[in-house]
């Protein structure tokens, strides 16, 4: 069961109905019905929130390997999100559930 990704950033468990795929046929978002049609995070928007995310783990004094290893991912990987690579909303809201800061915030900071 996949679960939509903007009802998962306000702590709702809907379940999604479609997905939004890049051209490489890689899921960018996944939606439920109330959210068909939510266009996923643009470009410049990842580049704005991956940068809040460093500055955020920085300040909270975690390493990249050390969060890695938490969110059960390997540190490469980490380090794309945090460029904005790769990042969707399900990824971002595992590196707020691992560092314990809400998504709400994080996003707020970003200024989305």
């Amino acid at each position: 069961m996949t679960w939509c990704d903007v009802c998962a950033e306000t702590g709702a468990s809907t379940v999604a109905i479609g997905q939004t795929m890049s051209q490489e046929g890689k899921i960018i978002m996944t939606w439920c019905e109330q959210h068909a049609g939510t266009k996923p995070l643009r470009p410049d928007r990842k580049r704005q929130l991956a940068s809040m995310m460093v500055l955020e783990r920085a300040r909270l004094g975690i390493s990249l390997s050390s969060l890695a290893r938490k969110i059960e991912v390997p540190k490469q990987q980490l380090s794309l999100w945090e460029q904005g690579i790769g990042l969707n909303m399900t990824s971002f809201l595992r590196w707020c559930d691992a560092l314990g800061v809400k998504a709400s915030v994080m996003l707020e900071r970003a200024g989305l």
